[in-house]
């Protein structure tokens, strides 16, 4: 990744890959909305990249702002 502010995440829940789930719906009224997702959205739409990887039973994300 670029030159930036670099965040890292870990975490030992359970494998989830935010970069796979699906996008989050906003177009629709709030209170219709499933809860969920809208971290995701925001984080792929602020930041200039994201990677994810599991290591042993650890989930690992890291954001560039």
């Amino acid at each position: 990744m670029d030159d930036g502010i670099h965040v890292t995440i870990i975490d030992d829940g359970h494998e989830f890959n935010p970069l796979n789930a699906s996008a989050a719906e906003v177009n629709c009224d709030l209170a219709c909305r499933p809860v969920g997702g809208v971290g995701i959205l925001l984080t792929k739409k602020l930041s200039r990249g994201v990677e994810y990887h599991r290591e042993g039973c650890k989930n690992v994300l890291k954001i560039l702002i």
